[in-house]
């Protein structure tokens, strides 16, 4: 059996029944700000400063990767502990390919160092 609002004379329910509507109504949206707070303030701590996500596809687009497969590859010869000119080697690129590569991953992964990039991408799962 439903529970009924008391009604006025003029067939609107009582200030009684609409205040406790409007404390309920209230109370939901408190526990959903709440939820979303808890929601945002973990989104924060994971993007704290410097930290870079990748953007949200739009319009039925797929999202735009944070690191190109060429940066991607480079990143994790980096984290093997390679220096500039053994990973031009082993690409067979010219060292000034491999410092403009490693200059954009440190700027797109918001790092000063490359062991900063390459912790940075672990924690991300990028390598």
């Amino acid at each position: 059996m439903q529970h009924q609002p008391h009604i006025d004379t003029w067939g609107a329910p009582s200030r009684t029944a609409a205040l406790a509507r409007f404390s309920e109504t209230v109370s939901s949206l408190e526990a959903t700000a709440q939820s979303l707070g808890a929601t945002f303030a973990a989104f924060r701590a994971a993007t704290s400063r410097n930290h870079v996500v990748r953007t949200a596809p739009s319009a039925g687009r797929l999202a735009k990767p944070l690191l190109t497969r060429r940066e991607l590859e480079i990143l994790r010869l980096v984290a093997d502990g390679r220096d500039n000119a053994e990973i031009a080697v082993a690409l067979h690129f010219g060292l000034g390919t491999i410092k403009a590569h490693v200059r954009d991953i440190l700027s797109k992964l918001g790092t000063a160092s490359r062991t900063a990039a390459a912790v940075r991408a672990v924690r991300m799962g990028l390598i």
